[in-house]
């Protein structure tokens, strides 16, 4: 969840587990009365945030029928705009959670790897030596 504000994915979407009526009732539990004027700050909903830059580098992927959808493709791009490095995917035909539900599907598997190989490029690269 990273935009409050309803996006072409986000509306009108009946997909399992996560759909347009969990979300807008996620937001409205999560902001309350500052959903209904817009008064949300970035820390509560990233996407309103105006400068990405610095943030740390980010490893995400998202279904291409889950309301996050749009959401996740416009944030990641920003980060990548704003300097930031990261590695994304889109699976097609994905709802949310996908991977936990048919973890052995092939698309989940790919998934999965996609994510280990994410994690590990990350310890292998971005690790900060302990003391």
């Amino acid at each position: 969840m990273l935009d409050d504000r309803e996006t072409p994915s986000s509306c009108d979407n009946d997909a399992p587990v996560w759909n347009t009526a969990s979300n807008r009732l996620c937001w409205n539990m999560y902001l309350g009365n500052r959903r209904v004027t817009g008064d949300v700050p970035a820390y509560a909903a990233p996407a309103r945030a105006e400068d990405l830059s610095g943030l740390p580098p980010t490893l995400s992927y998202v279904g291409d029928i889950e309301p996050f959808h749009d959401e996740t493709v416009t944030y990641m791009d920003r980060l990548a705009a704003a300097g930031v490095e990261t590695k994304f995917r889109v699976f097609p035909g994905a709802f949310h959670v996908f991977d936990a539900l048919v973890p052995h599907a092939k698309i989940s598997e790919n998934a999965t790897d996609f994510l280990l190989d994410g994690f590990e490029y990350g310890i292998e690269n971005f690790l900060t030596a302990q003391s």
